[in-house]
Order: C-alpha cells, then structure tokens, then sequence
C-alpha cells in the first residue's frame, strides 16, 4: 500500500483552516445599531451576512423604562455613598437626556423585584428578535446614538443572565469599527491620583506595572504638566468628578486638558464620565482610540482600583480592550456574590465601568 505524502485527515484540515478562521475569529462580532426616535427605539443588527432590522414601538414605553433602569442603579449606587439622589441624577439635573420625551423616571415601590423584572423584560424587546445573531457572538458593538448614552443595554438579561456577564462589550459613537491596540510594558502613561477618590493608590499600581509613565499626586499636579506631556500612550485619572469635568487640588479637568496629548486610551476613575457626551465627543474629535470611565457613581477605591489592575493586568496578557474588560468585570461580580453582596452592591461593584471604541 503506497502511502500519500500528506495524510488524507490532515489534507481536509488544512483545506478547511481558512472557512473555520474566518467565521470563528473574524466574523463574530455583533453590531447593534440602535437610535432613539420619537420614543421608539430602531435597531439594526448584523453579523456575518446575516442583519435583522426591527423597531420597538412607543406603546411599549421603552425609553422611559430604560431611563428608569438607569435611574434605580444611580439611585441605589449614591444610597450606598451617602450622597443626595436628585444632586446626581443626570436627568433630574439637566433635563436633556431626551428632548421628545419630558416624562420622568418612575420608581417602584418594590424596587428589589422590579429592576429584576424591567432588566428580564426589556432584554426579552431588544435581544429577543436577535436571539440568534446574540448566540453566535463572541463580541457585542453597541453604535448608540446620543439619547442613548445613559441606557445600560449590556446591563439587561438574555437567556437569563445578563448580558455583560457572556459577552465582551464595547459602545461606540459613530460606527467606526477599525481602531486595536497592542500594550506593552514601554507604554507611557500620565497618571494623577487623588487620594480620597484612589484611597487604595490603585494608579500606582498600574505605575508598577508600566513603569515608564509620569505619576502625579493631584497636589502636585498643574495645568502646564498636562500642556507639556508629549509621548503618551494612555492617561488614568482617578479623582472626584461628574458628567462635565474631573476636580484636582489645583485645576478643574476638561476634556481639551487631555485631548492635546494625544493618547490612545484615556481612563477616568471618576463618578459619570462614562456618560459625558462632551468628553466623549471632544476625544474622538481628537483621534483618541478608547475611553474607559464609569456610567455611574464608583466605589472609592475597592472594586475601582482591582477594575483598574485588572483591566491592565488583561491588556498586558494580550487581551483587547473590550475582552479585558469583560474578564475584569465578570471577575468582580464572582468575588462580591461570594462575599454574599445584594444585586445592588453586585451592579455598583461589578457593573459600573463602560468601554467606547472613539476611533
């Protein structure tokens, strides 16, 4: 018997090694489209060849229940700081989150049930459709427009666990779709730590393990320390702050302040940022890659500053930013529901942090 110089079952996989790649790697990543109109939410889903197109009608009052959903956990993460719900209630603040729907949030009265049932309800509108699309993803891109910043959509269930809990996540602005980085330890950050905000030093830690960054007290830090910084890579700033700016001993931070260094990444460990339209937009227009920053009010320290050494510690392993992330998050929500946390110290601690693709 003469036998061929490469095995029949090994012809077949290499033949086969190009199909398999290009539908297991590069094309199972999710794109949901999704746009807030007239009350109604319009969303187009695609992945592969395969698109779904489908609205959720006004009857079904989803974006009042969306901005209810956002509402319960902002209220419930400021409850747990101490701190006023209507001082830091973004839509009680500005008014603005929708200018074609005035209606307010409600609050149930039994709210321990009923965040459970809106998150299981609203995941049953928007993934329902999609089911399979959502099943076969590896990554989920949400491309929101504006009125839609403040709505947790990986917050909500499918197949009765929630989302951000099955698939890495990104949110994106404007559909574009091109950007990756690849850290390494030469990566040179500028850093700034206050201390009441980072009581755990958790910036230093990322110093320790990218060590040729410029580290700043927020006592020592200037505005021309922000102007002359040339060179870097990514920023972390852990400080108090709100949808508009970051508060430092000795400058209030806007998004010019750290625009003109040019960095791939920015990440604010700071209350909001993650829903600031001004930051975001300042940013992208700018050419920044990837913004990390929270949706809610953050926990001083604790689960911030392992989100933080996490999501570096992920990014050095090799790991995109949007996987580095979801590893980092599904790794807090496991170590505080064995430590017996509630559901809404789980959110607070586990949920909070978001990831935008800007460019």
């Amino acid at each position: 018997m003469i036998k061929d110089s490469i095995p029949f079952r090994t012809l077949i996989i290499v033949l086969l090694l190009p199909l398999l790649f290009s539908s297991s790697v590069f094309a199972q990543k999710l794109i949901i489209d999704i746009k807030a109109i007239d009350n109604s939410l319009c969303i187009k889903a695609s992945i592969n060849d395969a698109k779904q197109v489908f609205t959720i009608p006004e009857q079904i009052d989803v974006i009042t229940k969306m901005k209810t959903i956002y509402s319960m956990f902002e209220y419930r993460q400021t409850d747990i700081q101490h701190l006023e719900f209507s001082r830091r209630n973004p839509f009680k603040m500005t008014g603005k989150l929708d200018h074609r729907d005035n209606s307010e949030p409600y609050m149930p009265e039994n709210q321990n049930d009923d965040i459970h049932m809106l998150l299981k309800n609203l995941g049953h509108e928007i993934y329902g459709p999609i089911r399979d699309l959502v099943e076969k993803a590896l990554e989920i891109e949400f491309i929101i427009s504006k009125e839609c910043i403040y709505f947790p959509f990986d917050a909500l269930y499918f197949n009765g666990k929630q989302l951000f809990l099955q698939k890495p996540i990104l949110y994106n602005l404007n559909g574009l779709q091109n950007s990756q980085i690849n850290i390494n330890k030469n990566w040179k950050g500028f850093m700034v730590s206050e201390m009441t905000a980072d009581p755990d030093r958790g910036v230093l830690l990322i110093k320790k393990i990218l060590p040729e960054s410029q580290y700043f007290d927020s006592s020592e830090v200037y505005l021309k320390d922000f102007n002359k910084a040339r060179d870097i890579d990514f920023i972390i700033i852990s400080t108090h702050g709100g949808v508009k700016s970051m508060y430092l001993d000795h400058i209030t931070v806007f998004p010019k302040h750290l625009a003109v260094m040019e960095p791939k990444l920015v990440y604010l460990d700071s209350c909001t940022l993650g829903v600031s339209y001004d930051f975001l937009y300042c940013l992208q227009k700018e050419g920044i890659q990837y913004f990390l920053g929270p949706i809610l009010s953050n926990e001083d320290g604790n689960s911030s500053t392992i989100t933080m050494k996490g999501f570096f510690t992920a990014l050095l392993r090799g790991e995109k930013p949007s996987q580095a992330l979801f590893s980092t998050r599904k790794a807090l929500y496991n170590r505080f529901k064995l430590q017996k946390n509630s559901f809404s110290m789980l959110m607070f601690r586990a949920f909070t942090f978001r990831i935008y693709r800007l460019n």
